[in-house]
């Protein structure tokens, strides 16, 4: 609805929907369980079954990208704190899902922040992944931790409680 709206506020014809049969990058998955094999099998043992399951589950048949990445590199398959969000991820979002802020990554490219708070470690994890892929500064780093912080209702840091007398 809202593409035919902005189609006739704009004085054009919208064609035929193709939504319907165009399948979505990574989308191309007719057995989701053999899916999960074929993740389980490229990760050589470095994923615990809910690790290749949730790839899975985020990245469908593009799965191989966030393995591509750790070429090289076999702590990028590493977990960001407990959370399972692998540090490859991250370095994706920011490099393939045009994340340009820590919230991209923290609240909508990975799962890192969408069950909850994934505790202080993992969120300065986060953010010097993305600082060192973006060229942040400290000051820039800081201040996307501050808001990410906000969100999940922490104190500034630094920030104490007045002592009571």
């Amino acid at each position: 609805r809202a593409v035919d709206l902005t189609v006739a506020k704009l004085g054009r014809k919208a064609g035929r929907c193709r939504t319907l049969w165009t399948p979505l990058d990574g989308g191309d998955v007719p057995d989701f369980a053999a899916l999960v094999r074929q993740v389980e099998s490229r990760a050589g043992g470095a994923l615990a079954p809910a690790g290749a399951e949730r790839l899975a589950h985020n990245h469908g048949s593009d799965f191989d990208r966030i393995f591509q990445l750790a070429e090289g590199s076999p702590e990028l398959l590493g977990e960001i704190g407990s959370s399972g969000v692998l540090r490859a991820e991250v370095i994706y979002a920011i490099r393939s899902e045009m994340a340009h802020r820590l919230a991209d990554v923290v609240f909508r490219r990975t799962d890192l922040g969408t069950g909850g708070d994934p505790g202080e470690a993992a969120l300065v994890e986060c953010a010097g992944i993305v600082a060192r892929e973006c060229g942040w500064s400290a000051e820039r780093t800081r201040e996307e931790l501050g808001e990410v912080r906000a969100r999940f209702g922490h104190a500034p840091m630094g920030f104490r409680a007045p002592r009571r007398n």
